[in-house]
């Protein structure tokens, strides 16, 4: 018989490692069923994510659950809302992106004059 959701949750909290094999294992892909719907391209990430999240501190993260409802739900609210949250986040360039982005150097010339302006700006600050 397997154990039920408060069991692992109580086991979880008390950092047993099998708990959270177990928790993964029954439910991982609703979890990341969910994350592929709401961010396709970062589910896995996303999901490696959340996981890792909720086990590096999983006695905090876990203490308002109540261990009478189902845990389902509190765990794709708490993944959905990692997605969105990424979603929402401004974004950055990748390196694969930045060299087309990048204004282009200077010239040896152009970045010798900026040099020795910048090193005139400097010795007037000096006392």
């Amino acid at each position: 018989m397997e154990p039920s959701d408060a069991s692992l949750l109580a086991a979880c909290r008390a950092g047993r490692r099998e708990a959270w094999e177990a928790l993964v294992r029954r439910h991982g892909p609703r979890v990341l069923a969910a994350l592929r719907g709401c961010a396709p391209g970062e589910a896995e990430d996303l999901f490696q994510e959340f996981w890792a999240r909720l086990m590096e501190d999983g006695a905090r993260r876990l203490a308002g659950v109540d261990p009478g409802r189902p845990l389902a739900p509190w765990l794709l609210t708490v993944a959905l809302n990692l997605a969105r949250r990424r979603l929402s986040a401004p974004k950055t360039a990748s390196l694969d992106q930045a060299p087309e982005q990048a204004a282009p150097a200077p010239r040896k010339e152009e970045a010798s004059d900026n040099l020795q302006e910048a090193l005139k700006a400097l010795d007037q600050l000096t006392p």
